[in-house]
């Protein structure tokens, strides 16, 4: 039952963490040991610097994670099958101390990671405004299988909210267009839904109606082009990226990104020093976009199957909101996200 119950990669995810911890508390100060089954928000505090060492002074630290949340829900797994609840909480929630010190170990890690000439932070800073409308206006002009091929899948997985996994999980006629002119887009792979395997969730992206210019018909445009150059073109990350055998990660994101950066390499090296491009930052651009809008936040939650709107304004929207531009025409593409 428990190994049915637990996702196999989580838990092997989950064990590495609780190893970690288990490692800092038989270091503990150099003289004694910690008790393993005692946390306080100081003793995180303790963990979060041990993980994540000192860059500036040579202090290799002990992961390159910069989500210190996974760290925490690993530890109230460990805490609760010892019978000891969830003591350090989780995210949204009140606990002030435990909150800030991820935020901040975040920001830390993102630091560390470029002072050793690492991407910084490949998965969580918005795509600029000027990268879809790039791939937008090659679209319409492509003329090449391949081309359009890619960015077909970029489209599909922007309008679907969808990470690198979700569109590595198709499988054929998980994507199409229906009767009435909306795309409809089947998921199978998602974050926290097992049950999406046997029981896909399903996205419905409405087709706009009256002007021919509207942002969605222009994207509706170019995906009906890619299934007349390639009917099974959605498939592409599914046929090629493979999980790592040895860690069972999942090789989706990395390829996804690869290609958007190749593509998308005369307009890069236009782009500000420090703007990122990168497969997950699709889901990072629409949220942020749709709440500079004003849009209904029960939609864009359920949109991009968060589990409660508290965790979609954290992780994806409250970090960005400064330094994502007001973009109407991102709004338009999504306005079946708008309050009724």
């Amino acid at each position: 039952m428990r190994r049915r119950k637990r996702n196999p990669r989580t838990t092997r995810a989950y064990s590495e963490k609780e190893r970690l911890w288990l490692r800092f508390n038989e270091e503990g100060d150099g003289t004694s040991s910690y008790d393993p089954l005692l946390v306080t928000d100081d003793k995180f505090d303790l963990f979060a610097g041990w993980l994540l060492g000192d860059a500036e002074h040579g202090i290799k630290g002990e992961s390159t994670n910069k989500d210190l949340n996974v760290f925490r829900s690993a530890l109230n797994r460990f805490f609760a099958k010892e019978g000891l609840g969830r003591p350090l909480g989780t995210i949204g929630d009140s606990n002030v101390e435990v909150n800030q010190t991820i935020k901040h170990y975040r920001s830390l890690q993102i630091l560390s990671k470029a002072m050793r000439g690492e991407d910084s932070d490949l998965h969580r800073v918005p795509c600029p405004e000027s990268c879809f409308l790039y791939l937008l206006r090659r679209g319409e002009a492509s003329t090449d299988s391949v081309e359009l091929t890619w960015i077909g899948t970029f489209f599909v997985q922007l309008l679907g909210w969808l990470r690198g996994n979700s569109v590595g999980g198709f499988i054929e006629g998980d994507v199409q267009f229906d009767l009435e002119g909306a795309l409809n887009i089947a998921v199978r792979r998602m974050k926290m839904r097992p049950h999406f395997l046997v029981q896909p969730g399903l996205i419905h992206i409405p087709a706009p109606s009256g002007d021919p210019e509207h942002p969605r018909a222009r994207v509706f445009r170019v995906l009906r082009r890619c299934f007349l150059a390639n009917r099974r073109f959605y498939l592409v990350v599914a046929e090629t990226a493979k999980p790592n055998v040895e860690t069972g990660e999942d090789a989706s994101a990395a390829l996804l990104t690869k290609h958007l950066r190749v593509m998308c390499c005369d307009l890069i090296a236009t782009l500000p020093a420090g703007v990122m491009v990168a497969s997950h930052s699709w889901r990072e651009m629409a949220a942020t976009a749709c709440h500079m809008a004003h849009y209904d936040s029960l939609r864009m939650s359920a949109h991009g199957f968060w589990q409660n709107v508290g965790t979609m304004f954290a992780a994806y929207i409250e970090p960005f909101r400064a330094i994502f531009p007001i973009s109407p025409f991102l709004a338009r593409l999504f306005d079946f996200l708008r309050a009724v």
